[in-house]
């Protein structure tokens, strides 16, 4: 039906110059597209089939049927995250497929269609954001495996369009994804009153490090391909960085912090465990976001710490990018520069390092030794880019006289750091 739909929209676009054809035939594939993609759902290979046959179309659609369809799928997500009167299960399943669409539509649009992509993403990043909002942390939505479904399906989809089309992010766009990031990495922030009311309704630990991976994976793009939007915005990214770090305290959850047995541990080398109060849980249980702490310990460990490790140390590296095109007397010509995020990491870094040196020692939920290890390549890369008076001031100014245990911490890396330097 689909391909009998798309050989009718080609035989129109022939006499599109003698007649004003329609963008309704278009929307009407798209919209047929969407239904057949949540009815056919469950079928192995559908949903493949289905995202090959709307990409071919979308990439030979003209300026007219393109804008109207990420108008359409645009419409349809806000209406879905906007209606509170549906339950949360029925919004998660009504938002897959429709992401998926406008993925595909932003993903492959037609040429010269940068400008429009980047409108529509601009929306649909609004919508997404007042749907995170809807999800409050005192609600009872926000709690369980179908809000952490939710989160992942906006990460999946964020991370898409990072990875295949970052040129479609303007520093607004940006800023808008940094802020998605760091609300789906927030504490639930109750008290522990309001922690025991709430129904407890788990996550599963695969879903839990699925969406922190996606998240790291997120920002990592943007890091890497957007230098020239993070610059200027690197105190939010520094926001997000010390998020990240935070939620790895959670497979150190119950540890003394101190002792090197392996024993009974969801971390190969990690710390004893030992037994806390329901009061120190439920106090612990508000400093994390509740799709980690709902994951268990097993949800964040060694493979997330080596994925932020990874994030830290490509804030030094050097990427060329690519700007918008400017009009010379030849045409319009790509304009690329070699971008550097040394300065502001320079310049930020002992804001980094501070958060983790805390999280490192927390009284409950320290993070493991095994987890440090991961990080230690990309502390590395982020001391590179310290300078004498920004050290200065993380031991001397920014640590209290009575956070000597965060002291011994940063001595012991600026030690590996050294070690690791002159090495050879």
């Amino acid at each position: 039906m689909l391909d009998l739909l798309a050989f009718r929209i080609a035989r129109l676009r022939i006499i599109s110059d003698i007649v004003k054809i329609s963008t309704v035939p278009f929307e009407t594939f798209v919209a047929c597209h969407l239904a057949f993609r949540q009815a056919l759902a469950a079928i192995p290979g559908a949903s493949l089939a289905l995202e090959t046959n709307l990409k071919k179309a979308s990439g030979s659609a003209s300026q007219r049927e393109y804008t109207a369809a990420l108008n359409g799928v645009s419409a349809g997500v806000a209406a879905v995250v906007g209606d509170e009167s549906v339950a949360l299960s029925q919004s998660v399943l009504a938002l897959e497929p429709a992401l998926d669409v406008a993925l595909v539509l932003l993903r492959d649009g037609p040429e010269g269609s940068s400008r429009l992509s980047g409108a529509s993403l601009s929306d649909l990043l609004r919508h997404l954001s007042l749907f995170l909002l809807r999800l409050s942390p005192a609600s009872e939505e926000s709690k369980g495996e179908e809000a952490a479904k939710a989160y992942l399906l906006i990460a999946k989809f964020v991370e898409g369009i990072c990875a295949d089309r970052p040129m479609l992010f303007s520093r607004l766009n940006v800023s808008s994804v940094l802020s998605l990031v760091t609300r789906m990495l927030q504490p639930s922030g109750l008290s522990s009153a309001e922690v025991s009311s709430l129904p407890s309704t788990p996550t599963t630990s695969t879903t839990s490090s699925a969406l922190f991976n996606s998240l790291v994976s997120i920002v990592a793009h943007l890091v890497r391909h957007r230098k020239d939007h993070i610059s200027p915005l690197f105190p939010h990214l520094v926001s997000t960085l010390s998020s990240f770090l935070t939620v790895l305290r959670r497979s150190g959850f119950g540890t003394t912090g101190t002792a090197t047995s392996t024993s009974a541990d969801t971390i190969e080398g990690a710390e004893i465990v030992i037994s806390l109060g329901r009061r120190a849980e439920r106090e612990a249980k508000a400093t994390f976001p509740f799709w980690a702490w709902e994951g268990g310990v097993e949800g964040v460990g060694k493979n997330e710490a080596t994925a932020v490790g990874r994030l830290l140390g490509s804030l030094s590296a050097k990427t060329t990018t690519t700007l918008k095109r400017k009009a010379t007397d030849d045409g319009s010509t790509p304009s690329t520069t070699t971008v550097s995020l040394v300065a502001p990491l320079s310049k930020h870094a002992p804001f980094i390092i501070l958060p983790y040196l805390r999280a490192c020692v927390h009284a409950t939920c320290p993070i493991p030794s095994a987890v440090r290890k991961e990080l230690q390549g990309g502390w590395f890369e982020v001391m590179d880019a310290m300078g004498k008076w920004e050290r200065e001031a993380l031991m001397k100014g920014f640590l209290g006289e009575d956070e000597e245990a965060e002291r011994g911490v940063l001595r012991a890396m600026w030690k590996s750091w050294e070690k690791e330097r002159y090495r050879g």
